[in-house]
């Protein structure tokens, strides 16, 4: 979904080129439709595929329908001269074939000389069979040569029929529906003997594809039905998004706006839908992921304030599981401070250090911590051997260990603010660290693995040292080598001033993840690096390190010339 959200808000200034976009289309549609006076008017219609091709959003598809239209048309061209040369040709046979009916005959009227030496002679006789002969062998090359022609008749057509219904089949699996439609219906002006059957191969992926979704054998008619019905779903959900947004319920809007996405994310429909309710929408996406971060983080005051924000802005947020979660917690973690100061007053520091850790665990960031490890500070040998274990765990940088146990040292440290602050700023970091590692597993599942491995490095760089984050990184590394690659090597070669190579790794780099700010920001220093008159041998600050996670080996050393970098790509 919030991938839907954002692609929708980043089309700044695009409104305009798309609606002409979209008058182009539409033109052609009407040129196609039947019901225009005249009939379909294909020649119009091909006539503006190449206006279509023009506008960014098109990916050329337009001219890509176009090829297949002028290889259709190339194709019946040929047959027809084809199919002439074989009228000629079978007219020729019919000659040679009377001419050797006639050398085969007796001679009837031959020359009274002839006659008196005879006509039947073996000379005679073998002369009219070698004539004959040629006669014969004449006729078979021809009708050798019309068999070809025909074979070809037979196979260059339907090659290029078959071609076209793979290009209307594509269209519909890329949810270009109206590429679709204006396909199927140039089609049924090319081909009319009218046979609309699709030729898809028993048993492969796309027969199993469309026998799944359409329940029937594909035709061409399917087809055009099932995109039609495709963009009036579309129109549907788009006319909810308008309603739900007049209405402050962004919940169900953003729903509505995801099913229009997915189904056809290029339709105009979609992508006119204005800027301004696109970002409201936005908005309360973002609250939502980062409602579900902080609970499964326990960050229960800032899921507390985003749920009462939440509620606020969208009215039909149901904000009662959130809630119920906040106030569970609360309670439960609450209930064992209790227990534990009641424990203290009994001089209980078994039960005391239990009840605090779970409080600490339903609840880290729970403000009456505090409370009870006032109770805790008497029991002096509790409290050296807490700070001798704490500043050993600092010493190690082992803040994960610390995080864990954060109950036990947050009494231990009541009476000594550097140590607290120390504590503070532990348990901030390690909750940082949980809060990415989250989302990147999000964003892992979600497919989006280049973008969690970058937010995971990013993390790595501030906590070199923790355990969860190198081991994330890890991972994420071996489902992302070829961008990993491209990044490390950019960042080695900025580093020994080789920018031109750089450069290229970079755009490499980014076009395995196009929203890389890795990528970005090493671009932009590359291409500062290379206008006249900059310092180009100097590093710029803060370019890219490499990562504990890999080595220069084991993607490469990075050394080559500028060639080598930009041939790789």
């Amino acid at each position: 979904m919030v991938r839907a959200i954002l692609t929708e808000v980043v089309r700044l200034g695009h409104e305009e080129e798309d609606k002409a976009y979209r008058q182009v289309m539409d033109e052609m549609l009407q040129e196609l439709s039947p019901h225009r006076p005249g009939g379909p008017n294909m020649p119009g219609a091909v006539a503006l595929l190449p206006r279509a091709a023009s506008f960014a959003i098109d990916a050329r598809l337009s001219d890509s329908l176009a090829q297949a239209i002028y290889g259709v048309w190339q194709a019946q061209k040929n047959m027809g001269a084809i199919q002439r040369q074989i009228t000629q040709l079978k007219k020729d046979r019919k000659d040679l074939a009377r001419n050797a009916k006639l050398s085969a005959e007796p001679r009837t009227m031959a020359p009274p000389d002839e006659k008196k030496a005879g006509n039947n002679t073996t000379q005679a006789q073998l002369a009219k069979w070698g004539e004959t002969a040629i006669l014969v062998k004449d006729i078979a090359e021809i009708e050798a040569t019309v068999k070809a022609l025909q074979g070809e008749i037979a196979v260059s057509l339907p090659v290029r029929k078959i071609e076209y219904q793979a290009l209307i089949i594509q269209f519909f699996l890329q949810r270009r529906f109206e590429h679709c439609i204006l396909a199927c219906r140039i089609y049924r002006q090319l081909f009319r003997e009218g046979d609309s059957s699709l030729h898809i191969e028993e048993g492969s992926d796309i027969e199993k594809i469309f026998s799944g979704s359409l329940g029937v054998s594909p035709t061409v008619n399917t087809l055009d039905t099932a995109s039609n019905e495709a963009l009036r779903h579309i129109e549907e959900a788009i006319d909810a998004f308008y309603l739900l947004v007049r209405h402050e319920e962004f919940e169900s809007a953003s729903k509505r706006l995801s099913e229009a996405f997915m189904t056809g994310e290029f339709c105009g429909s979609v992508r006119t839908v204005p800027l301004e309710q696109k970002r409201k929408v936005l908005g309360f996406v973002r609250n939502s992921h980062q409602l579900r971060n902080a609970l499964e983080v326990k960050d229960f005051e800032l899921a507390e304030t985003i749920v009462a924000e939440m509620r606020t802005t969208a009215k039909d947020f149901d904000y009662s599981k959130p809630f119920a979660m906040i106030e569970t917690a609360r309670t439960v973690a609450n209930l064992h401070l209790d227990k534990a100061k009641l424990a203290a007053s009994q001089g209980d520091m078994e039960t005391v250090t239990n009840e605090l850790r779970t409080a600490t665990e339903i609840w880290p960031r729970n403000p009456k911590l505090k409370q009870v490890s006032e109770l805790i500070t008497g029991q002096g040998d509790i409290r050296s051997q807490a700070i001798f274990d704490f500043d050993r765990l600092i010493a190690q940088r082992n803040h994960r260990q610390i995080f864990n146990d954060q109950g036990r040292y947050a009494g231990a440290l009541l009476d000594d603010p550097a140590r607290q602050e120390q504590l503070r700023q532990v348990i901030t970091d390690v909750t940082r660290i949980n809060m990415v590692t989250a989302s990147a597993r999000e964003m892992s599942q979600a497919g989006q693995n280049a973008a969690a491995w970058e937010s995971i490095r990013k993390a790595a760089d501030d906590f070199p040292d923790d355990s969860e984050i190198n081991k994330l990184l890890s991972e994420m590394t071996t489902k992302v080598a070829g961008f990993v690659n491209a990044i490390e090597r950019a960042g080695q070669l900025e580093r020994r001033g080789q920018f031109g190579s750089s450069l290229a790794w970079y755009l490499r780099a980014r076009s395995e993840h196009p929203g890389s700010t890795l990528a970005d920001s090493g671009i932009t220093r590359v291409v500062a690096a290379l206008r006249p008159g900059s310092a180009s041998e100097t590093l710029s600050p803060g370019s890219p390190e490499p990562t504990n996670s890999n080595s220069p080996g084991e993607f490469g050393s990075g050394r080559g010339s500028d060639r080598e970098a930009f041939g790789s790509l």
